[in-house]
């Protein structure tokens, strides 16, 4: 593709922990928790032989978009400790974040779907996380993966039954028809991520849109 395609920063950043072994729950037991301006997902989970983990996901809002190429377990525990405890998170996820001994740090990042997906050529197109990467606050990445490719195979069958009149047609057609689904989902994806981060009391001027918590709030019990 000759267009130039460049993925855009969400000020929002997610880091995980795993821990081995269950201290708290029941097998299979998913929580979520709300800070200020922090959203945490805490789970139980099995992994080979049935071994038992318990894992975190801290999600909240950050200007830097650096990467942790380095994959520093020991410098993202500690921020993600002190991070909990400043937001005012509850004693036991602070624990288990204590507890992990395995942690990474990423950014999120998106891909403006409205771009284009086929090249000009026509021989080349694009689906999935390639066309539409997005947030994974409403867990779609696969699933419009997997659509993409029903409605790309589906205009391929009808190329070959004499529906369109060259490969490029068939392409368009294919991206006509899913622009519109996967654009409105990242939009609703990106606006979650803002809701669950609400609260923020940091003070950036370039971490994008902050809403007051009382906002997420409502918006959490209303649903």
């Amino acid at each position: 593709l000759r267009h130039s395609r460049q993925a855009e920063y969400s000020n929002i950043r997610i880091q995980f922990g795993v821990a081995k072994g269950w201290n708290r729950g029941n097998d299979g037991e998913i929580h979520q928790w709300f800070g200020d301006g922090t959203y945490a997902l805490t789970a139980q989970y099995r992994g080979l032989n049935s071994k038992p983990f318990e894992m975190i996901a801290l999600v909240f809002r950050d200007e830097n978009d650096d990467e942790n190429s380095n994959w520093n377990t020991g410098e993202v525990k500690t921020m993600c400790i002190d991070r909990l405890k400043q937001t005012n998170n509850p004693q036991e996820v602070v624990e288990l974040a204590q507890r992990c001994d395995r942690f990474f740090d990423v950014g999120v990042y998106y891909y403006p779907s409205l771009q284009p997906w086929t090249s000009e050529s026509g021989k080349v197109v694009l689906i999935g996380d390639a066309a539409h990467a997005m947030p994974p606050f409403l867990g779609q990445g696969a699933n419009q993966a997997i659509q993409d490719a029903y409605s790309l195979a589906s205009k391929l069958a009808d190329l070959k039954k004499g529906r369109f009149s060259t490969v490029k047609n068939a392409l368009e057609a294919y991206e006509k028809q899913r622009k519109i689904p996967t654009t409105l989902i990242q939009l609703e994806s990106r606006l979650l991520g803002v809701l669950e981060t609400a609260g923020d009391s940091s003070g950036s001027e370039d971490s994008g849109i902050v809403l007051p918590g009382f906002v997420r709030d409502a918006f959490f019990y209303a649903t």
